[in-house]
């Protein structure tokens, strides 16, 4: 898939209306039959409108419902008509999804509801997706208008309706209907009368349908900001995350999977970054649970000042490059904002016990060579994590408390060093219990949030967010496109 960031309409097309028709009606980014993943590859292209008119049935799984629930909350305006679009805008109105057309509002009237109303048996690609098997809404359709003339009665008109709907979508069709059961019971005079209507003058809801969905569109090239919608809870999971594209220079659309991949080779980052991830969780899980809900107009500034040290000024086009949506990017900016604050208080204004640690700044800070104040927030995570497993209920095993302290006592040279305690006034009391909440924070991260349940928790978010706040993740979406074209042009020749 590619994208042209100067024409923010998507639309996706197959059977219903051949390309050469709707480019004449739309401009447009036009895009196969919709499938599963579809609508997630374009939530952070910046586009405007989402048109979906065909899509894919039973080759491959359809587009989710979740999927358009996430455009229609990044603001994009998602429309649908004449095919699966008329059906998902049928389900979905109710959230915002606006629906064109007549087959349309026969799903929303409940007129019909079956899925297989729309679906039919068509071409690939190059044949321009050409039918070779006839909707059941366009039977119903026809059949309708030739009752109305008089052509066939009511019941007639059913029976034959009946016997279409019986037979699989792949093999509906006008020869078929007219060498069934039904047919060969009408008189000859109404045969004759619907066979010449059948061959001169049949319509193509569909086709009517899907021209509407795109004039609509070409009313709506800038769409009014879209109602806002009640807050709702939609776990985005992995499956979003890995599909969601940037749009690299050449105009092509990389997943965050495969930006994922290309990262991932550097095990050193990975294994951090990962970390970094399992900390900023129980930290957060830790502001929830102690409700530290702080108010987001008292990051606002800071939120601001990092945003535009980030995007440079030009934040559609860095969300495009860096495949992130507006709500994505603001939400990230809140939560590193938060944790940034957590991480400069002092335990004790939380009411926790933090004298041991304060009594071993000084003399952590000479043993590690580290400054003081890094020493002072590392102390306080490891607190802040401590707490949070208590609350939680999760002992760590004593051995394992054991095997970490010694462990880090070795690593400083401090193991029978008695004169060092000495020379800094340490009790070494108070260093225990800084190794042994120490033991519990590292313990902590080594498991992650999985191993404690919370199974829905995946570290690729924080991965692929940290690859942007780096400045990295752009880098990394052009030399992926270059790849792949290299790819493409060495399989050409």
């Amino acid at each position: 898939m590619r994208y042209d960031p100067a024409v923010p309409v998507a639309v996706f097309l197959g059977p219903s209306l051949s390309l050469e028709q709707a480019r004449r009606v739309l401009q447009a980014n036009y895009y196969p039959p919709i499938r599963m993943g579809d609508v997630y590859r374009l939530l952070a292209t910046g586009v405007g409108i989402i048109a979906i008119i065909d899509g894919v049935f039973h080759q491959s799984s359809p587009v989710w419902q979740r999927e358009i629930l996430s455009a229609l909350d990044e603001g994009i305006q998602v429309i649908g008509g004449a095919s699966i679009g008329a059906l998902r805008a049928a389900e979905l109105a109710p959230y915002g999804m606006l629906g064109i057309g007549a087959i349309f509002c026969w799903y929303r009237d409940g007129l019909i509801d079956g899925d297989d109303e729309v679906a039919l048996l068509h071409g690939d690609v190059t044949s321009g997706y050409r039918a070779l098997s006839e909707p059941l809404v366009n039977m119903r359709f026809n059949l309708g208008r030739a009752c109305a003339r008089g052509l066939i009665n009511e019941a007639e008109c059913e029976e034959l309706l009946a016997e279409a709907q019986r037979a699989c979508f792949t093999e509906r069709s006008w020869h078929a209907l007219r060498h069934g059961v039904c047919w060969s019971r009408l008189p000859v005079d109404r045969q004759r009368s619907l066979q010449a209507f059948i061959d001169a003058q049949l319509e193509n809801i569909k086709q009517n349908d899907a021209l509407m969905v795109l004039e609509h569109c070409a009313r709506s090239a800038c769409p009014e900001p879209r109602a806002a919608i009640a807050e709702r809870w939609s776990y985005p999971g992995t499956v979003r995350t890995q599909m969601q594209c940037a749009v690299a220079p050449d105009g092509a659309l990389v997943s965050a999977a495969k930006i994922l991949r290309k990262a991932a080779l550097e095990q050193d980052w990975r294994t951090r970054c990962e970390r970094a991830a399992r900390e900023q969780f129980f930290l957060l899980d830790y502001m929830e649970s102690h409700q530290l809900a702080i108010e987001t107009k008292r990051f606002d500034a800071q939120i601001e000042s990092a945003r535009e040290l980030l995007t440079a000024g030009d934040e559609v086009g860095w969300r495009r490059r860096n495949g992130i949506t507006a709500q994505e990017l603001n939400h990230q900016l809140l939560l590193r904002a938060r944790i940034a604050w957590l991480r400069a208080q002092d335990p004790r204004a939380a009411g926790l016990s933090f004298e041991a640690q304060l009594h071993c700044v000084a003399a952590l800070a000479v043993a590690t060579g580290s400054r003081p104040q890094a020493v002072m927030g590392e102390l306080a995570v490891h607190r802040f994590l401590t707490e949070w497993a208590r609350v939680h209920g999760i002992d760590c095993p004593a051995q394992e408390i054991a095997t970490r302290s010694n462990a880090w006592e070795r690593e400083m040279g401090l193991e029978d060093r008695d004169d060092w305690f000495t020379h800094h006034a340490l009790p070494r009391e108070d260093f225990l219990h800084v190794a042994a909440a120490r033991s519990v924070a590292e313990w902590l991260l080594d498991r992650g949030p999985y191993y404690f349940g919370y199974l829905t928790w995946s570290a690729e978010v924080s991965m692929l967010h940290e690859l942007r706040f780096e400045h990295r993740y752009s880098a990394l979406v052009a030399s992926v496109a270059a790849e792949a074209t290299d790819v493409e042009a060495a399989s050409a020749a």
